[in-house]
């Protein structure tokens, strides 16, 4: 597994190993993202590691081309070499959110240089490998290293100081608990399926209604909470919607997934921001 020490691969990787997987965590000290290369042995590639930040692939578009795309290809080509699968982590944002609901079979069109180095990596992915599988994640929602990972860090962090926290109002996402990928990603392995894989509850909810879920949760004013309109631009549509379709994932893989409200309810069971 790549990313093995992220937000996401970290929890993952704890799932996977619960379920009985020997998890070899590929990190940022033993794994060059630069020049992949995949140990002896392995029987199939989980891979996370990415650069998430869309701040940083907007400043930087050639390190994140290299570094998403070019890497993610090299891996997909040396699995398939070595005849085992490969899945890859992706994201609802290959989407520029403004057809939603969207279906697994959706042609990806993305609105960020983020969005478009992922949608590229996962056309790298699935013409190296029809065994190999694309999971889109929705936007995350978890703990790490005993705190609120993701996006909830700094939410948490400004809803505890009392802070303004401006959140959209047309926006929308389907959060996804992090306990369910490791879970989505098991079975895609158990039942050897490729192809394209939607993980996400099943509403989509505003960023601003999801700050004021995530106030509830922890018992903190919302008042702090701005709403506020995100500037889409004349070419696309004012609402930004990259809710994910997961119909036929659920048939596929035989999961659900949770909801927002019992998703924040097992992270903050006693209503203050350190997880269990």
């Amino acid at each position: 597994m790549t990313g093995a020490t992220g937000f996401v691969g970290e929890n993952v990787a704890r799932d996977l190993g619960a379920r009985g997987h020997e998890v070899i965590g590929a990190t940022r000290e033993t794994f060059a993202l630069e020049a992949p290369t995949v140990p002896a042995g392995v029987e199939a590639v989980v891979h996370c590691a990415a650069i998430a930040s869309v701040r940083a692939c907007e400043a930087d578009p050639e390190r994140a081309e290299r570094l998403n795309v070019e890497a993610t290809r090299t891996l997909a080509i040396e699995a398939r070499r070595r005849g085992i699968p490969l899945v890859f982590a992706s994201t609802d944002l290959v989407f520029d959110g403004g057809a939603a609901p969207y279906e697994e079979d959706a042609r990806p069109r993305p609105a960020t240089v983020y969005g478009a180095t992922k949608a590229r990596a996962e056309a790298a992915v699935l013409e190296a490998d029809a065994r190999h599988a694309v999971v889109r994640l929705a936007l995350v929602v978890g703990a790490h290293r005993g705190r609120p990972g993701g996006f909830l860090s700094w939410l948490v962090e400004a809803l505890e100081a009392r802070r303004p926290v401006p959140l959209f109002t047309n926006q929308l996402r389907a959060p996804l608990a992090v306990g369910d990928i490791g879970p989505a990603i098991d079975a895609v392995l158990a039942r050897r399926l490729g192809g394209v894989h939607h993980l996400a509850s099943e509403r989509g909810l505003t960023r601003d209604a999801i700050g004021r879920a995530v106030a509830r949760a922890l018992d903190l004013p919302g008042e702090t909470i701005v709403p506020t309109r995100l500037d889409r631009g004349p070419a696309l549509p004012p609402i930004d919607d990259c809710t994910l379709s997961t119909g036929a994932t659920r048939r596929a893989l035989g999961i659900t997934f949770t909801p927002l409200d019992e998703a924040l309810l097992r992270l903050f069971p006693r209503g203050h921001s350190t997880p269990p």
